[in-house]
Parts: structure tokens; C-alpha cells; sequence
């Protein structure tokens, strides 16, 4: 049991936080006692207590810049934009920016391959297992169909909408936009071989699971 220096009362030595600083290793006000001296002062004092020059974040004395400072990290990191510069790209600070973005197109399309390349969700996943062709078609109709080169037209069956795009003629590099636009559930059957196309994209069989 420990005596809290605040509200003098006799609480288990869990209440209070560990400090070397101090003999008995703990710290004198209790943790509940210590968050609301924490509260008060936070509140009285807007700015960070160590370059004074920014507010403080929420529930810490330094600003974001000064606590990656104190860790050893760059204080501006390049991902974070720039609240003040709401024009001119974050990255190459050179070229404005495109639409909502913080990067300009280019550097943004540099920003989107270093994460392709390194972290990768799902193109990292097809990668390790084998399938880095079939990555490549993927991406490849997406990009194409972002630049307005390839045109998403509806399910070749049904009509629908929302669809996805088949590779009929396999991975391969020469035939990435070939491709048929299949809904979800379609798409499905012709990945399992109940639906088959021609070289031309047209429905050649059709054996649907009833």
C-alpha cells in the first residue's frame, strides 16, 4: 500500500506509476491524481513546452514535429502534408497539386510504386505465391482503365454494372487487355472453368450450377 501524495489516500501499489526517480520506484500522486494534474496543465498551456512555437497534441506536452524529434525520427515526415502550403506539392514541393491529393500526379505515381514494391497488399500477396503474371495483368487493366485507354463495358451475361475483368487468354504479357468484363458471381464461374470464352471474347460454353 502507498499513501497518494494528492488525495492522501491509501491505495495498492498498482494505482501509481513506475519511476526510478523516486526511492520506493513509484510515483508519488496516483495515476488517476497525476491525469488530472496532466489535464490541467495541458489546458492552461496550448503550446508545446519545448519549442513553444506549435500547439501540443491531445494528450501529450510537444507538438507532433518535437515528439518525433525527441525519438530520433525526421520531424516532418514526407507522407505528411504540409497544413500551411495547400497548393504546391508536399514531395518535389515544385510541381502543384493534383485534385485532393497532397502529392502532384507524378510524384504521387512514384509514391504509389515504392508502396507497390516494398509493402504491396495484394499485389505482394499474388507475388509470393507465384503469381507475379497475373499481378501484372491486374494491374495493368486497372491503370489503363484509369487513363481512360481501356473502357469497362457490363457483364457479357447478365448486364450488370459492377464487373471484373476476366483474362480469357491467360496472363501473358501479350494478351494483358484482353480481357471480358464479368460480374462478381460470373467472373467466379469462369475462373472455375464453368464458363468458357473464344479468342474473340465470345461465350462459347456455359454450364452454370443450378
Amino acid at each position: 500500500m502507498k499513501k497518494c501524495s494528492k488525495c492522501k489516500l491509501e491505495q495498492p501499489e498498482e494505482n501509481f506509476v513506475k519511476a526510478s526517480a523516486y526511492k520506493d520506484g513509484l510515483y508519488p500522486s496516483c495515476k488517476s491524481c497525476r491525469k488530472k494534474s496532466r489535464l490541467e496543465s495541458l489546458g492552461k498551456n496550448r503550446m508545446c513546452s519545448l519549442c513553444g512555437l506549435n500547439p501540443h497534441t491531445s494528450n501529450h506536452s510537444y507538438c507532433y514535429s518535437c515528439q518525433r524529434s525527441v525519438k530520433g525520427q525526421d520531424p516532418e515526415p514526407s507522407y505528411r502534408r504540409d497544413s500551411t502550403n495547400k497548393t504546391m506539392c508536399c514531395r518535389c514541393k515544385v510541381k502543384p497539386r493534383h485534385m485532393n491529393l497532397g502529392y502532384c500526379l507524378e510524384c504521387q505515381s512514384d509514391y504509389n510504386r515504392e508502396w507497390m514494391r516494398g509493402k504491396g497488399g495484394q499485389w505482394k500477396y499474388l507475388c509470393d505465391r507465384g503469381q507475379r503474371d497475373k499481378a501484372l495483368a491486374r494491374h495493368y487493366v486497372s491503370q489503363n482503365v484509369r487513363r481512360g485507354k481501356l473502357e469497362r463495358k457490363p457483364c457479357k451475361i447478365c448486364g450488370e454494372v459492377i464487373v471484373q475483368g476476366h483474362h480469357h487468354l491467360g496472363y501473358e504479357r501479350d494478351h494483358y487487355a484482353d480481357v471480358v468484363w464479368l460480374c462478381v458471381r460470373h467472373h467466379q464461374d469462369a475462373t472455375n472453368n464453368l464458363i468458357s470464352f473464344d479468342k474473340n471474347g465470345e461465350l462459347v460454353d456455359k454450364v452454370l450450377k443450378t
